[in-house]
């Protein structure tokens, strides 16, 4: 996740956190699939689906990769940390502007 927070490419950073995707499949943490999920999510942004936000998906997309990397990091590391983390994104990504408003769905024309 350091690397993540440090990244200035975005791919770069996607890949690191494509890897800590790949741990949590391996985690035998309760809420290891919730992160999973949550990561993944955030992963599609740059993959332009299911919503794409034009010349801005890098920006949003680093930017989400960034904030993933930092609350990882500054939060404890120890079960009830992770499920609040997990809480926490949940309710972020149930927002209709998260991860920014004006992205158009993939099936649109």
């Amino acid at each position: 996740m350091r690397g993540v927070l440090v990244s200035e490419d975005v791919r770069q950073a996607g890949d690191l956190l494509g890897e800590a995707m790949w741990h949590c499949m391996l985690s035998p943490l309760r809420y290891a699939s919730h992160l999973y999920g949550i990561w993944a999510e955030i992963d599609d942004i740059l993959d332009r689906w299911p919503l794409d936000y034009g010349p801005d998906t890098d920006v949003i997309a680093l930017r989400e990769f960034k904030r993933v990397a930092e609350e990882w990091l500054n939060m404890p590391q120890r079960e009830a940390g992770i499920r609040d983390y997990v809480h926490q994104w949940k309710v972020r990504m149930a927002q209709d502007s998260w991860p920014a408003p004006g992205g158009v769905h993939w099936r649109q024309p």
